[in-house]
């Protein structure tokens, strides 16, 4: 949704924040970028806080964190890791082998990084918040020889199909609940999608990427996540998080309702502000007071990009 912005004649730079309260907040009078910059880390621009009554320099000042979510549809989701080699030692029996697994996690900073780390035959990764063994493994390392037509020359070409097979631990309840775990199939140096289709679940909080991309949720019934403050943000790191679940997703009315796993309501789908959690393809907020970027714009807005970039690295 978006809407007809009035300039006014308090309004130095027509963002839409009077002058007054671009002093107030400690905003740039002559800067309109920085009315969708996001001074407190929250994932809310400062003119979508500043409309609603909130306090853009105080993160905990927002709203419920789940109107930065809107549903993007059902399907499958690429997972969080890849195979990167197997290596045999030289060994002819799997049990012997090493399978190095690069896994994407959250560092201190609640930035995703990959780390590598070595698995055996029998470990266990956590994976989707569900338990994977590691059953088996395929070793399948060629070296082709590519002939150039133009001096005759040779060079070496190495193609690793190495692979290993993946299968879901069940709890006693889980064992009852399916007649089959869930089996992921690695395949060295290929993404890995989920063998069920998700609801995809989008946080425009946080500022998309070069590539127009923003953090997604790849969701089950039943699955819990973690809505945070945005990285990049020093004074963000102060935001409550919200710890969600996904109830149920009515594909007729393509909504997804969430309930707040920490709340201690009689209704625990229903927020603080009386709302209930019903995500939609259109976000609580409007797409013109989306934020743009996490920095703080005000009066040093070129310095603190520059410095939420660098850390961002």
């Amino acid at each position: 949704t978006r809407r007809v912005r009035m300039i006014t004649e308090d309004d130095s730079d027509g963002d839409g924040i009077s002058d007054a309260d671009e002093q107030r907040f400690g905003l740039n009078p002559s800067d309109s970028a920085d009315a969708l910059f996001d001074l407190d880390g929250n994932g809310f621009s400062n003119l979508y806080e500043i409309e609603n009554g909130f306090d853009p320099r105080i993160p905990n000042s927002c709203p419920p964190l789940w109107y930065r979510l809107r549903l993007r549809g059902v399907d499958r989701v690429e997972l969080p890791l890849r195979l990167t080699s197997i290596d045999t030692g030289g060994h002819s029996d799997p049990a012997k082998w090493d399978a190095l697994i690069k896994l994407q996690r959250r560092n201190y900073r609640g930035q995703l990084v990959w780390r590598d780390s070595s698995y055996n035959i029998g470990d266990t990764l956590e994976l989707d918040g569900r338990n994977y063994q590691l059953v088996k493994m395929f070793f399948d390392r060629k070296v082709q020889k590519i002939r150039n037509p133009n001096d005759g020359s040779e060079t070496e070409k190495t193609i690793d199909n190495s692979s290993v097979l993946l299968r879901e631990v069940l709890d006693a309840d889980g064992e009852k609940a399916k007649a089959k775990p869930e089996e992921l199939v690695m395949t060295v140096g290929q993404p890995v999608y989920s063998p069920d289709r998700r609801v995809i679940l989008e946080d425009i909080g946080v500022p998309a990427d070069e590539a127009g991309h923003r953090p997604v949720y790849g969701l089950r019934e039943g699955d819990r996540f973690t809505i945070g403050w945005i990285p990049g943000s020093s004074v963000g790191r102060a935001l409550i998080p919200m710890t969600l679940k996904l109830v149920k997703f009515d594909e007729t009315e393509q909504t997804a309702l969430l309930e707040n796993v920490r709340s201690r309501s009689a209704d625990p789908t229903v927020d603080a502000r009386g709302r209930r959690m019903l995500v939609k393809a259109a976000s609580e907020i409007p797409e013109d007071l989306w934020v743009t970027n996490a920095g703080a714009s005000g009066k040093d807005s070129g310095a603190e990009s520059a410095r939420h970039k660098s850390e961002q690295l």
